[in-house]
């Protein structure tokens, strides 16, 4: 992570109140770099990418459900927050091996399960190789080296209690 990294999460979460705060304010630093940062590489990467970051999709405290791999697609299955409660699939087109670090957090209880989404950053690597990188409540960051990415943001059908699909949601569906 180059802007919102583990360290300075660590600091925002700080009990000192004067690291806290310093630390909050290079939070706001960093979405402004961040910006800019995008605003000059969103060029070089694949339609969905800059449709995904255009259309705001917000994927901050999502419950990550799945992280699994298949030769070089590698595939995320989360749920984003209620009351959407949304089912979401990511998929990237690996150029490389992913990288995972753990326990880049301090005080994370080590868990399989469940966490959920904090922070994501697309950037451009200087073998001018895409790039994403996560930052998981788990204490995890991973990093994917990619082609291509596509993600579906699906509606999500609700059964009733007796197991039968209302009528709405197969509507929202077809």
């Amino acid at each position: 992570m180059k802007y919102f990294t583990p360290e300075l999460l660590n600091r925002v979460r700080s009990e000192d109140e004067d690291v806290s705060a310093e630390a909050h304010d290079e939070w706001e630093k960093a979405i402004q770099r961040s910006n800019r940062r995008w605003r000059r590489i969103q060029a070089g990467f694949p339609k969905a990418v800059r449709r995904f970051n255009d259309d705001r999709i917000c994927l901050h405290a999502a419950d990550v459900l799945r992280i699994g791999r298949s030769g070089n697609t590698f595939v995320m299955v989360l749920e984003t927050e209620p009351p959407a409660c949304k089912p979401v699939v990511l998929t990237f087109t690996l150029e490389g091996e992913p990288v995972i670090e753990t326990d880049t957090l301090i005080g994370v209880r080590r868990q399989a399960g469940p966490f959920y989404w904090l922070y994501e950053e697309w950037d451009i690597d200087r073998q001018q190789r895409l790039t994403f990188e996560v930052l998981l409540s788990n204490g995890w960051v991973i990093k994917l080296y990619f082609r291509e990415f596509h993600y579906l943001i699906a509606e999500r059908v609700m059964p009733t209690v007796n197991g039968a699909v209302t009528r709405s949601a197969l509507e929202k569906v077809s």
